[in-house]
């Protein structure tokens, strides 16, 4: 990952000699490979490679590279999985902890640009997330406002004090 990061600046910095194409390519490629290959086992790290792989195809697309087609469905495969994996991780959770809405967001997007808005599947998971974001940071302060209100009644004491405690850390 920190290998795709130091690339990404450098094209985004500097022109690179065509024949240096082939090796990012073949960085995006084991992006791909590895998101796949973690999907399974840990989630969290295949949206991470899914997020640096898309990165990395719009800066060599940015520099000028002409991609070739397996390039561009990674790219696809990229935004499908790593969009519909993050949306699927903040609905479970009901919140945006990890800072993940953004980049599901932007992955969605560009799912949305690449099928040139066909699929409304696309558009209600962008819809989803940005509700959850809405409600990531309102949700606990709304909680704790009608725990404050509610605070005659001593069984919600204990409640009103978790969630001050979430909102202090």
């Amino acid at each position: 990952m920190d290998q795709v990061e130091r690339l990404i600046q450098r094209l985004e910095a500097d022109p690179v000699e065509p024949a240096q194409f082939t090796l990012h390519a073949d960085l995006a490629a084991s992006c791909y490979g590895r998101m796949l290959e973690l999907e399974a086992v840990d989630r969290l790290l295949a949206i991470r490679h899914a997020v640096a792989g898309t990165r990395l195809i719009e800066a060599l697309r940015g520099a000028g590279f002409p991609l070739p087609e397996w390039l561009n469905i990674q790219e696809e495969q990229f935004c499908r999985f790593g969009g519909m994996w993050i949306h699927e991780r903040l609905v479970r959770a009901g919140s945006d902890q990890e800072g993940l809405g953004r980049q599901g967001i932007d992955l969605l997007r560009r799912l949305d640009r690449i099928h040139e808005g066909q699929h409304a599947w696309i558009h209600h998971q962008m819809v989803d997330l940005q509700h959850l974001l809405e409600r990531s940071g309102s949700l606990a302060t709304a909680t704790v406002h009608f725990a404050i209100q509610d605070h005659g009644l001593g069984a919600c004491l204990p409640e009103l004090v978790r969630l001050l405690r979430v909102q202090a850390s």
